[in-house]
Order: structure tokens, then sequence, then C-alpha cells
């Protein structure tokens, strides 16, 4: 599915720290 790779790229996009 297209939205999990989407939901990846906002997370990335998301401070992780």
């Amino acid at each position: 599915m297209e939205e999990s790779r989407r939901t990846e790229q906002l997370l990335c996009l998301l401070p992780s720290s």
C-alpha cells in the first residue's frame, strides 16, 4: 500500500529526538 510509505515519510519529517 502506498499509504504505508507516506506514513514513513511523515515520520522521517517529524522530530524523533
